[in-house]
């Protein structure tokens, strides 16, 4: 039975596999993997840096054109796995005018 193991690149990778900083929290890393996939289809995956609860803010992310029109969740109101989840589904990437690549 073999060990998987990630690499890391980098002074603050190497930080972290010597045991010397913890893990980025999985929040942060959702949050990542969810701008790289509204990248891939030609979006931008914004999310709210507002701290107080408002009407329009859920402190989510939203889908932005390159246009700078909001396409989804103009309310802030996207998680992480939403923006995932429609950014590499053809047929929700085909809803807000994308195409996912192959």
């Amino acid at each position: 039975m073999s060990m998987r193991t990630t690499v890391r690149r980098g002074a603050l990778a190497r930080a972290i596999n010597a045991g010397l900083m913890p893990d980025p929290p999985i929040t942060d890393l959702l949050d990542g993997r969810a701008r790289h996939a509204a990248k891939r289809v030609g979006l931008t995956a914004t999310k709210s840096r507002w701290r107080k609860d408002t009407i329009d803010n859920y402190r989510g992310f939203q889908l932005v054109n390159e246009r700078n029109i909001v396409v989804h969740g103009s309310r802030y109101d996207l998680s992480a796995e939403q923006v995932i989840e429609w950014c590499t589904t053809p047929e929700l990437a085909a809803k807000l005018g994308c195409t996912v690549p192959a």
